[in-house]
């Protein structure tokens, strides 16, 4: 009985010492997990916590366009370029006058949303005015514009392909708001040297001059022609470029997108297919550009494609365009005059060979990784 009694007492003491490590065991797989928790708690407060830096530190831009089934159709080869920016909040104000109907400006931009992956963000669309200045001061403008101007957390771009009258009564309704929360304005539109009333221009030359004139904004001017229509030049940036060169590498449902806007097919865009003629004609077209290239100097992505287009053609060139600081006065009939007026970005071209090359290559890539 006593071998039996010192038996039951060992084990008694070893189940004990089991149990102990049992639970130590137990312990140390809930002090583990509980590590673990923590670790993916804090990633998920750091990632969320970098998502919104990413978010307070896109650029808002404000992109001011005259799309329309009747304009000209460089405006559609600028949309993709300006939706594919990825450091930009983008709000898009489109021509009072648009329709808003099939084959309609708005209807372009809704149909680009469609075929966009989920990396872009629907647009935000506002409807500008549908007439010109009454005077050089008037300040009816949307109430959307004053208030993107009001709440942005940052300075704003803005980027006219078009007219200026939208731009021109948002700075009359307050210009003391204006200057304090826009950063640089580019401006695409006018001749360099003065020759001719440019289509932009013309538009509204009113609200053009009064943007231009205003002394106290950050101008990024940059022409369209040198010296007169379809001239290119030091300073304008006018260039052409065959439909093939740019699209034939772009994903399927971007070309259907431009085969849908050259046919102007009254079709839903979703049940629209280019017959091969269609998508032959569009395919052997040539486009004056002037816009769209250059867009990645606005969120700081042109030193990427100057990268890889050296890469890619085993060059060393530096970026052949620029900008300079000029005073120019600006006046009705598209004149222009240096060496007086206001301080001014000017555009330039220091190798046009080079430049149209660049521009041509960065439009490619874009197009072709539209969807990648």
């Amino acid at each position: 009985m006593v071998y039996v009694g010192v038996y039951s007492s060992l084990e008694a003491k070893c189940l004990g010492i089991s149990f102990m490590e049992d639970r130590r065991k137990r312990g140390r797989r809930f002090l583990d997990l509980c590590a673990v928790g923590c670790i993916l708690l804090s990633v998920s407060m750091a990632s969320l916590w970098i998502i919104k830096v990413q978010e307070q530190k896109r650029k808002t831009v404000l992109y001011s366009t005259d799309l329309a089934i009747d304009g000209d159709f460089d405006d559609y080869f600028d949309l993709v370029v300006m939706k594919s920016l990825a450091g930009i909040d983008l709000t898009i104000i489109v021509d009072g006058n648009d329709s808003g109907q099939k084959q309609s400006g708005v209807d372009a931009i809704l149909n680009l949303d469609k075929i966009a992956g989920e990396e872009y963000r629907q647009s935000k669309i506002i409807i500008g005015r549908s007439l010109n200045l009454e005077n050089m001061y008037d300040p009816h403008v949307s109430d959307d514009l004053v208030n993107i101007l009001k709440n942005a957390k940052g300075k704003v771009d803005i980027v006219t392909v078009g007219s200026l009258r939208d731009i021109a009564a948002l700075y009359n309704y307050s210009p003391s708001l204006f200057e304090r929360k826009t950063d640089r304005i580019w401006i695409f539109a006018g001749d360099a040297e003065g020759t001719m009333t440019e289509w932009n221009v013309a538009l509204d030359e009113t609200a053009f001059l009064r943007i231009m004139n205003s002394g106290e904004l950050n101008i990024y001017w940059i022409p369209c022609f040198q010296k007169g229509i379809w001239t290119a030049g030091s300073n304008a940036s006018y260039f052409t470029a065959r439909h093939e060169e740019v699209l034939s590498d772009a994903d399927d449902s971007l070309q259907k997108w431009f085969y849908y806007r050259f046919e102007k097919s009254r079709l839903d865009f979703q049940n629209y297919m280019a017959s091969p003629q269609i998508a032959n004609e569009f395919m052997d077209g040539t486009r004056n550009l002037w816009c769209a290239p250059l867009f990645p100097l606005i969120d700081g992505s042109m030193e990427e494609y100057l990268e890889a287009y050296n890469q890619e053609r085993n060059e060393n060139i530096d970026l052949p365009c620029g900008f300079s600081e000029k005073r120019v006065m600006f006046s009705e009939g598209g004149r222009v005059e240096y060496g007086v007026g206001n301080r001014i970005q000017v555009f330039e071209i220091y190798d046009y060979d080079a430049y149209a090359d660049l521009m041509k290559y960065i439009l490619r890539r874009i197009y072709s990784n539209w969807n990648n």
